[in-house]
């Protein structure tokens, strides 16, 4: 199927199937010594499938693999995870992207993803190709975010959308969808950034991302009765994803702004431009829905909402989120222990079987 499915003629019943089929999702218990380091190997994972040019859909349906595979087995080497983080993105795009998207093995061993600039062998993919597809019982049709996301999108701008003032001019339905599309696509790969995004459904997630890209773009009213209709979430519903989509995308910003002033630091000769204050003080008008001060009650300790920010789309994030300094704020604490409590219970080293 060469066109997106959410703007097909089977766009309905491919819906509501992956709504069905997220409901059988393996549950994520966050039991791998691992997950402080896991922004490590979600970098790698992001990286190489940029490299390669891959969908969003096998990128994210690789780090689904990568995550629910540690949290059922102990790695014990370094080669062993980046084997398998390899062999996690190669099924995903063999599953998901077009056949000549697949990358091959010297593309995948000319591209430097970590220190000790590991090589891999066909012998080494092909078990832990083998590894991941016995330990998911051979099914990969597991739904992300990324494949929900598209068809949200279709109805994510209407002409009768108010546009707040901060706009320099009233653009179009097109460029509209445009920004929407850009936002919702860095809230999607924000969400591969923690693992707390796990906590809700997939098709939740998506539809939180094109929520809160329209509350940045101040587009009124926030949720629509057709993304209403079509997703079959209300804003309340979507409250507390959207809290945390935007509580993160603050802190990736934050983060790069702090590398961007170490370097300009360290070079004093370079002149120093005035920083364009991206976030104002919203001006909202009577919406008529709740705003997302009243979304956080529910939250302990309360954050603080993100600011909508004005267009023109900031830089990509995924690069921000390749060079943002460590450490990071993890979302987990904002929900809580009680989620991602529980002790480190494998069965035996899996590369041993």
């Amino acid at each position: 199927m060469e066109e997106p499915w959410g703007e097909g003629r089977v766009a309905l019943d491919v819906h509501c199937a992956l709504r069905d089929q997220e409901l059988r999702l393996p549950p994520f218990r966050a039991h791998s010594p691992l997950l402080k380091s896991r922004r490590l190997f979600v970098d790698m994972v992001t990286l190489l499938s940029s490299h390669c040019q891959l969908c969003p859909a096998a990128r994210h349906l690789a780090v689904y693999l990568l995550d629910h595979f540690l949290d059922c087995y102990h790695i014990a080497s370094s080669k062993q995870l980046y084997t398998l983080a390899v062999a996690c993105l190669l099924l995903a795009s063999k599953f998901e992207d077009r056949e000549d998207h697949v990358p091959k093995l010297e593309q995948i061993n000319s591209v430097r993803l970590s220190s000790q600039n590991f090589s891999l062998t066909k012998k080494q993919l092909l078990s832990a190709e083998l590894l991941l597809l016995d330990t998911f019982s051979w099914n990969l049709c597991l739904p992300t975010p990324a494949h929900f996301l598209g068809y949200y999108l279709a109805a994510s701008a209407s002409q009768k959308d108010h546009h707040c003032h901060t706009w320099p001019t009233t653009p179009c339905p097109r460029q509209t969808k445009e920004c929407l599309w850009e936002f919702a696509h860095s809230f999607l790969e924000v969400t591969l950034q923690d693992h707390v995004f796990y906590k809700f459904l997939p098709s939740m997630v998506a539809a939180a991302c094109v929520g809160a890209s329209r509350i940045c773009l101040q587009l009124s009213p926030y949720w629509t009765r057709d993304l209403q209709r079509i997703s079959q979430y209300s804003l309340e519903q979507l409250g507390t994803c959207i809290e945390l989509l935007l509580l993160a995308y603050d802190n990736i910003l934050k983060d790069a702004a702090a590398v961007k002033s170490q370097v300009l630091a360290v070079m004093p000769s370079l002149p120093r431009t005035p920083t364009q204050l991206r976030f104002q003080p919203p001006a909202y008008p009577a919406l008529g829905q709740p705003a997302m001060a009243t979304l956080a009650e529910t939250h302990s300790p309360a954050l603080r909402p993100l600011d909508p920010c004005a267009v023109p789309m900031p830089p990509s994030l995924s690069v921000q989120m390749a060079i943002a300094a460590e450490p990071r704020h993890c979302l987990a604490a904002a929900l809580g222990a009680g989620y991602f409590s529980g002790g480190h219970l494998f069965p035996a080293g899996c590369f041993d079987r």
